[in-house]
């Protein structure tokens, strides 16, 4: 009986892993397609996708459904499998306030938090920063409507969210308190029931000078957060950062480090850190005199704060015409890769394809100068996002007008050495009717994720769709089969299958098993990563008696799970 339960378990999880994500460019995930569209515009510059430890993906947005701009957050299970109401839970619903702007981040316990812009307090012309927690099931956990971050005067607007490593979250936003049109940039800290843990209505980042606020990013380093702005010096635009600690104390300096700070002007920029505190910086920059033609430049600086490459940053590209929207990924080893919209290849500057360069870790291009073509195909491909794949490369996804009817949405994957790994210029990941347009991208499971606007139901109204793009090239589901996963099975020993106070696990992989262990409910209890050719003892004193199931990841996203007993 136990083998054949075994055998039983094993089919269902080599036909059902990732059955809801679809195998069709053309059909996609919905996040929502209810009445009223998305605010197109800087209220949603592109959607606002992230995921937590425990394979969730979660996505807000503000839409017009209501007749007024409001705010609603949605959650997927590692399936595609959307878990909270349909078309997402309105977080501040009103018939009256503006909500716009939202940003969100993880409890890594199945739940989320979302900070927003609200007109509550007066009108659509004056914003205030709120924010509101949800648990696992999607039931809200601070005030109703949220609660007030900074409620100060005149315009606090384009608010970010991170998890502070301890049940709370630091938030940060532009604020005009000072003048109007002319912002800093604030930080706040929170604890888990929402009580702020720093000065009210948040900290000042010293000598920040912000006339555009959508440009400053917050990165989370362990317990601290990284601020990444663009600074008005009072001539021109340059980019500066600043670390915090828990108490709100900066790190780097009174007035944070100059990224860049040349007589150029240093515009449109994309930041990003990797898994040891390093922060990478790449910008659009413009020689004067007549500021005419984007170059690309990249920076780093290490956890202490310090530049690690030259003053003015390292060229990316500095090819004919313009360079523009650079896009960055850490490749977690102490280098990062770009892409870009390059119009290099047009004579007039009009038609651009999209390109792509890795830097290693002492700031020297390892591919081709000016870089590598990831899509040169018919017409224009724009504003590229860009995710490690774990391997010193990196998948590029991109808005594409080779068909001429309206863009679609393709991607490519490039190795560490620079050449294409599918098929040339990208394969679609969103071809439905009409625009897939404004997408971001994370890294899930031998695979991304992609989120998009899609305005297939009519035209200039947009909805927001997920896909699931596998390493292989293949959309959907990770294909896995009975025979492949029955070697890598047998090298996995679970026991005792009657449980008492400790459960044994022995990988005898070459490589480490990730397992969790989940009740039958598919609540996830705890994750443990077991390394190869181990053996590890977990105490499971605290579960209470029942049937519960334990679930391996095995390797290209193959997964086994295999049924235990606690008396």
């Amino acid at each position: 009986m136990k083998t054949t339960l075994l055998s039983l378990v094993i089919c269902f999880i080599a036909t059902t892993a990732f059955a809801q994500w679809s195998t069709s460019s053309s059909t996609n995930t919905v996040v929502t397609n209810a009445a009223g569209c998305l605010d197109d515009s800087l209220d949603n510059p592109r959607t606002i996708l992230i995921t937590d430890a425990l394979g969730n993906f979660f996505v807000t947005w503000s839409d017009k459904r209501s007749g007024i701009k409001n705010v609603y957050v949605q959650k997927f299970n590692s399936s595609g499998t959307a878990q909270w109401t349909a078309n997402g839970i309105g977080i501040a619903s009103s018939t009256n306030n503006y909500q716009v702007y939202p940003s969100v981040a993880a409890d890594d316990a199945g739940g989320c938090a979302v900070v927003w812009a609200d007109s509550a307090k007066t009108s659509a012309t004056s914003f205030d920063i709120k924010a509101q927690r949800f648990n696992s099931t999607g039931t809200a956990q601070w005030a109703a409507g949220g609660i007030n971050i900074c409620n100060l005067n005149n315009h606090q607007i384009t608010p970010k969210i991170i998890s502070d490593g301890g049940g709370g979250y630091y938030i940060s936003w532009c604020d005009e308190r000072g003048t109007p049109g002319i912002g800093s940039i604030y930080i706040q800290r929170v604890n888990s029931a929402g009580a702020a843990q720093l000065t009210a209505n948040g900290v000042i980042v010293t000598g920040s000078v912000v006339l555009f606020s959508e440009q400053h990013f917050l990165l989370k380093e362990g317990v601290n957060a990284v601020t990444v702005y663009g600074h008005y010096n009072g001539t021109n635009f340059d980019i500066k950062a600043q670390k915090y600690n828990s108490t709100g104390a900066a790190q780097w300096g009174a007035s944070g480090v100059n990224i860049v700070a040349t007589a150029n002007e240093e515009a449109y920029f994309d930041a990003a850190i990797d898994n040891s505190g390093n922060v990478f910086a790449a910008w659009e920059s413009y020689t004067p005199p007549n500021f005419a033609v984007a170059d690309n430049y990249v920076q780093k600086i290490n956890s202490a704060g310090l530049v690690q490459w030259a003053a003015a940053g390292v060229a990316v590209s500095t090819a004919v015409n313009d360079q523009f929207w650079p896009a960055v990924a850490p490749d977690n080893a102490g280098g990062v890769m770009v892409a870009w919209e390059d119009y290099s290849q047009d004579p007039a500057n009009a038609s651009s394809d999209v390109y792509m360069q890795k830097i290693n870790s002492v700031g020297t291009a390892v591919f081709a100068a000016n870089g590598i073509v990831v899509s040169n195909s018919l017409n224009s491909q724009y504003t590229p996002r860009i995710v490690s794949d774990g391997s010193g490369g990196a998948v590029v996804s991109f808005p594409d007008f080779r068909n001429a009817a309206g863009l679609d949405l393709y991607a490519q994957r490039i190795n560490n050495t620079g050449t294409p790994l599918w098929t040339v210029n990208g394969i679609l990941a969103g071809s439905a009717a009409n625009s897939q347009a404004g997408q971001d991208m994370l890294v899930s499971n031998s695979g991304t994720v992609i989120g998009f606007y899609d305005d297939r139901t009519t035209a200039n109204c947009f909805n927001l769709y997920l896909q699931r793009l596998n390493f292989d090239g293949t959309l959907g589901n990770l294909a896995t089969s009975v025979t492949d996963i029955i070697p890598l099975r047998d090298k996995i020993k679970v026991y005792p299958t009657l449980m008492h106070n400790v459960l044994v696990i022995e990988n005898n992989n070459s490589f480490a098993v990730d397992m969790r262990l989940m009740d039958m409910n598919g609540r996830i209890l705890f994750n443990q990563k077991i390394p190869a050719a181990s053996k590890v003892n977990t105490n499971i004193n605290h579960l209470a008696a029942g049937v519960y199931m334990s679930d391996y990841l095995l390797k290209d996203g193959r997964r086994v799970k295999l049924p235990l007993m606690k008396q």
